[in-house]
């Protein structure tokens, strides 16, 4: 919370001009009472009343006194200075906004604030910190109406440019779109380095990275060190595909913006480690990914899409060792891994065994740890489509498992289950999705394939005419001519 109220302190401070322009012979009154201040006496109060009665008349004393207190967080003596610059002063506009900029941190109250910056407005219309800070801390209470006062300060002041403090608003509420929107009609040169932030990270947001990067550039121009700028240029970049460009605002994000600016993440990591993948420079991406890992990061998904990452880079080396290690310890990390997260470890032994010759015993045994897997699917998802799926992948894996012949008949009882499965779920042949009807298909063909390998034509020829009833138009002449030769019609 503490740091939530500097923040908003170092905010309001920002455009304030009373107490950098106040009179001739004040500087050392002010510095007194910093010094003061700071040095927290058991009478402040008294000591600081010496100052009120030498500036009673002097109101950007007054107010500048009310700052420094402000900005020390002794509230009550802020107010009694705003109250004091009001009774030299009924129609201070400076004096209502100090009041708004105590309610705001103080008290953690918009409408109070606001009703304060309201007073301002109404005694000096055209103070431009008054509107921004009753647009700042009315947001939360109705979007719309800040936006409508930023307006009504455009139409008293056409040459003040709302369209970044309007996006500024919009950004603050999390409506990337809107931001976007009111910023795309912000001139270049109008931009503050707020805003170039901002309206880049909306874009990016949006997903519109071209237009992000032309934003970005333009602030770098300005700012080329600027941390947060070339880490959204990392991700942008990264995201249209365009790695040596990515690399780019890497190197300078890693190596020379100052890490008193900027704190690498892990997310940085996982940016970087992409910008080598999108060009097949997979042993760059693992490095990268690894030291986003050996930051300990408290950030789960970053760690989980790191290690994803690295799996599918070991894969894109032909390293399915590593890949399928780096894919379970994955695995481990997720908390929730649905039926896809747990098929992937299957995949990727499937992917694997097609590296070995057909037939070996090194792309048996790979079809067998496949295998293993979607055993256990099938125990830990019990759903009906799980099921479907994981009998569907073991009767294909047990069918190369098992020899040409399928002599020991592995792969028959995982095609009679999911048979079973599917046509309990719907008998209706012509309701059946593409999916089912193509899985039923490979089924029937197989049981009516296994049956005229052991000359049992009798039993063969229904399988064979179910695989015609779900048979695709590419499949349907082939099958047909089979159910003729086995006596079928």
């Amino acid at each position: 919370m503490k740091a939530i109220k500097y923040l908003l302190i170092g905010a309001m401070l920002m455009g304030v001009s009373t107490v950098s322009k106040a009179q001739d012979g004040t500087a050392a009154d002010i510095a007194l009472v910093k010094n003061l201040l700071a040095s927290k006496p058991a009478d402040l109060s008294k000591q600081l009343n010496t100052f009120y009665k030498k500036n009673k008349k002097n109101v950007p004393n007054l107010l500048a006194f009310g700052r420094e207190c402000l900005n020390a967080e002794v509230f009550d003596e802020a107010n009694k200075f705003a109250e004091y610059a009001l009774a030299a002063d009924k129609k201070s506009a400076a004096a209502f906004i100090l009041l708004g900029d105590i309610a705001a941190v103080k008290e953690e109250d918009g409408g109070k604030a606001a009703s304060n910056y309201e007073q301002a407005i109404y005694f000096d219309p055209e103070n431009i910190d008054a509107y921004r800070k009753y647009a700042n801390v009315y947001r939360k209470v109705d979007l719309n109406g800040a936006i409508a006062k930023l307006e009504e300060l455009h139409s008293k002041k056409p040459e003040v440019a709302v369209d970044g403090m309007i996006g500024h608003l919009y950004y603050q509420s999390l409506k990337y779109s809107s931001a976007k929107d009111a910023y795309n009609k912000l001139k270049l040169p109008d931009y503050s380095r707020r805003d170039f932030v901002e309206h880049s990270y909306s874009l990016f947001k949006c997903k519109e990275y071209e237009d992000a990067l032309r934003i970005i550039d333009a602030g770098l121009n300005k700012n080329p060190l600027n941390g947060t700028l070339t880490r959204l240029g990392l991700f942008c970049a990264t995201e249209l595909g365009k790695g040596s460009v990515a690399r780019n605002y890497a190197d300078v994000l890693f190596n020379k913006v100052s890490r008193d600016s900027i704190t690498i993440s892990g997310k940085d990591y996982l940016y970087y480690g992409r910008a080598f993948t999108v060009d097949s420079m997979f042993q760059q991406a693992v490095k990268q990914y690894q030291a986003g890992l050996d930051m300990n990061s408290d950030n789960k998904e970053d760690r989980q899409l790191m290690l994803k990452n690295i799996s599918d880079a070991y894969k894109g080396m032909g390293n399915y060792p590593e890949a399928i290690k780096a894919y379970e310890n994955y695995l481990a990390e997720l908390e929730n891994a649905d039926v896809n997260d747990f098929a992937g470890t299957g995949q990727l032994w499937m992917q694997y065994a097609r590296t070995f010759s057909e037939g070996s015993a090194e792309q048996k045994d790979a079809n067998k740890k496949a295998d293993e897997v979607f055993a256990q699917l099938i125990e830990k998802y019990p759903s009906q489509a799980s099921l479907e799926y994981g009998y569907f992948q073991r009767a294909r894996l047990n069918s190369l498992i098992d020899d040409d012949k399928q002599s020991q008949g592995l792969a028959k009882p995982h095609y009679e289950k999911l048979i079973e499965l599917i046509t309990t779920r719907e008998p209706d042949t012509s309701k059946l999705t593409a999916t089912d009807k193509r899985r039923l298909f490979s089924a029937y063909r197989f049981l009516m394939a296994t049956y005229v390998n052991s000359k049992q034509v009798d039993v063969a020829l229904p399988y064979a005419i179910k695989a015609r009833e779900v048979a695709a138009p590419e499949n349907y002449d082939a099958i047909n001519e089979i159910v003729k030769k086995l006596g079928g019609q």
